[in-house]
């Protein structure tokens, strides 16, 4: 269902071949994401000295797989997260460009906000009234109503607990304007459930209403695309790796989920 291809080079026709087979993929609903080494005289004279290859122009090719249909890639990183992407979101459905999002951390909400203009832009979407009144109505029973405010993307607070997590989300992805979603925490508050027993409290991620089983929940049961992003260190690995083994995409900073969830999005409306 997904090719993830790394390419130095092509001998004589191999590249007319490669995107012929990038478009009858792309027609079949597979996806093929994309590296083309040689970007530079540089790389060019590195993939002749380790294959002896014909690097051949890398804007040509880029354009012309681009034009098959691959998503190409600028970097090792985009290679990499691109195909996770393609992997966890391969069965929903694209719709649009317009996003909604969520944090517990003002930083996060306005990094989201940062990184929606761009190449592959993206835009906030506008709840429609009864959402506004279903998240206020979360707000009202998780006694956030003093400390926050109904916008896109919603700044919860430190304050705010899983189950008010939970609610504004699934307010937010029945709401028609939105076509994606980022969910985003740093999970270091004690109002989360975020890490295994043990560590801390009484926090259990095995806990069938922790945040993370929250989270699997809601992704299995939407059509939406959603991304995650648990910013935090090696001390919440272990929820990550539950997400993760859930079939979750999961990232650790909110700017690159939302640049490489951008372009993911724009290749599959094409």
């Amino acid at each position: 269902e997904v090719f993830a291809v790394y390419v130095e080079g092509f001998r004589d026709l191999g590249g007319l071949k490669a995107v012929r087979a990038v478009k009858r993929l792309k027609e079949q609903g597979r996806q093929v994401i994309f590296y083309k080494a040689g970007r530079t005289a540089a790389g060019r004279t590195a993939t002749s000295g380790h294959t002896a290859s014909v690097a051949g122009s890398y804007p040509v090719c880029e354009s012309l797989m681009d034009d098959a249909g691959a998503m190409v890639c600028d970097n090792f990183t985009d290679f990499n997260e691109l195909t996770r992407m393609a992997l966890a979101l391969k069965g929903k459905e694209f719709t649009g460009t317009q996003l909604a999002g969520i944090s517990n951390a003002g930083y996060e909400t306005v990094g989201i906000a940062d990184n929606i203009e761009g190449n592959y832009p993206l835009s906030m979407a506008d709840y429609e009234e009864k959402t506004r009144d279903k998240i206020q109505e979360v707000l009202d029973k998780n006694r956030l109503t003093t400390l926050v405010d109904v916008r896109n993307p919603m700044d919860l607070t430190p304050m705010g607990n899983d189950d008010a997590h939970e609610g504004v989300i699934r307010a937010q992805i029945d709401d028609p304007n939105v076509d994606c979603y980022l969910a985003a925490t740093v999970p270091l508050s004690p109002t989360q459930q975020t890490l295994p027993a043990g560590v801390f409290g009484k926090e259990d991620i095995a806990n069938e209403n922790s945040y993370p089983n929250r989270l699997i929940r809601i992704f299995n049961e939407t059509d939406i695309p959603m991304v995650f992003c648990i910013d935090s260190g090696e001390l919440y690995d272990p929820m990550v790796k539950m997400m993760e083994e859930a079939g979750l995409i999961v990232f650790r900073t909110a700017d690159l989920a939302i640049r490489t969830f951008a372009k993911y999005i724009h290749n599959r409306l094409k």
